[in-house]
């Protein structure tokens, strides 16, 4: 499947800004800690709940190209590689960062260790993400082998025992869902759900059938609503302590495929534009990468804290002026090092000696 969808170039986008969103009001612990922003509740909390379902939704996109794709472990290997080159890029660009701004002291140990990001959970997404993409293969010939009930029956069983039951037993789950993060385990029941999702709901291009992708947004911004006023119902329902804010809720699980399934149906006309949000997309994973880089986390993250310098709506303008910078910061980086790394074919000759 060669033929791009625009819809999930500009969903990706948009789930970059998300993350960002994410980890910016996680950053001030607005949902789990004493501090308050004032009246501004009411916009930060229902933007929370609306942002939440970005990494569900990565994972479904990787799910259906995945698929549809059904590349080779050759092919799978030298894309992993290509990604752990960014990864040390960025690992190394921060730690650098850091110390020409005199906020460490250089170490050969703490300078070694940036050469192992997957290992030590810097990036948890991108460590199950390559695991994830090893398993691809065998996950993908299972859905080969699943009938359309067949496959009904296995997601919904996998949707009781790795959402519905964890809830009920507050995380605390024999199956590994502690957290409520998942991890590989839920990431396969993403993966499974976007390939299925290629593989038995075909997309309507034809213009004019837009409906089920408006359809798709109403039950996604539904969804939303309900996360957002959860902590509320169930405080009073005697579940307090109880959380729909985990990556395997039923509920964000829910919102992602919504969305996934709204944007899937989005499709225009006009290269210029369509050739620019594929440029964008292709950059907006480093938009994650360096939010979370370590050093960029422990240091200068710290004075990105809008909630620190304003109130009101002029916070609200200050977030998203953030966000957008952010945003920006990261795919010019990103994008400088694609530049760099094709002179002289550098990044395919590093991969081709990485490969023998």
């Amino acid at each position: 499947m060669n033929k791009r969808i625009i819809g999930l170039d500009i969903l990706r986008i948009l789930l970059a800004l998300m993350v960002i969103c994410i980890h910016l009001i996680w950053g001030d612990k607005m949902l789990d800690s004493s501090a308050s922003i004032g009246d501004m509740d009411f916009f930060f909390v229902p933007l929370y709940a609306l942002c939440y379902p970005a990494v569900n939704t990565y994972v479904l996109i990787t799910g259906y190209f995945s698929y549809a794709k059904k590349r080779t472990m050759s092919q799978i290997v030298r894309s992993l590689l290509k990604l752990w080159l960014s990864l040390l890029f960025a690992q190394l660009i921060g730690y650098v960062l850091v110390l020409s701004m005199h906020l460490e002291s250089f170490s050969i140990l703490v300078f070694v260790k940036h050469f192992f990001p997957l290992t030590r959970g810097i990036w948890w997404y991108m460590s199950v993400y390559f695991v994830l993409m090893l398993i691809s293969p065998v996950l993908n010939g299972v859905l080969d082998q699943l009938s359309k009930r067949s496959y009904l029956i296995v997601i919904a069983v996998a949707l009781f025992l790795c959402s519905i039951l964890p809830f009920f037993t507050n995380h605390l789950s024999v199956l590994g869902m502690n957290q409520g993060s998942g991890g590989l385990l839920w990431f396969i029941v993403l993966y499974l759900t976007g390939g299925g999702i290629f593989k038995y709901l075909s997309v309507n291009s034809r213009s004019g059938h837009f409906k089920p992708g408006l359809t798709a947004i109403g039950e996604y911004l539904l969804l939303t609503l309900t996360l957002s006023l959860s902590s509320y119902f169930l405080d009073r329902t005697g579940l307090a302590g109880y959380s729909f804010y985990s990556y395997n809720s039923i509920i964000v699980y829910g919102q992602a495929v919504m969305l996934f399934l709204a944007f899937r149906q989005i499709n225009f006309k006009g290269n210029r534009v369509s050739n620019a949000i594929s440029f964008l997309a292709g950059l907006s994973l480093a938009a994650y990468i360096y939010n979370c880089q370590e050093d960029i986390i422990k240091h200068l993250c710290l004075f990105i804290q809008p909630f620190n310098y304003a109130e009101g709506a002029p916070l609200v303008l200050l977030f998203f002026a953030y966000v957008l910078g952010i945003y920006l910061a990261a795919i010019a980086i990103e994008y400088l090092r694609r530049k760099l790394f094709s002179l002289g074919n550098l990044e395919n000759r590093i991969l081709d000696i990485i490969q023998r």
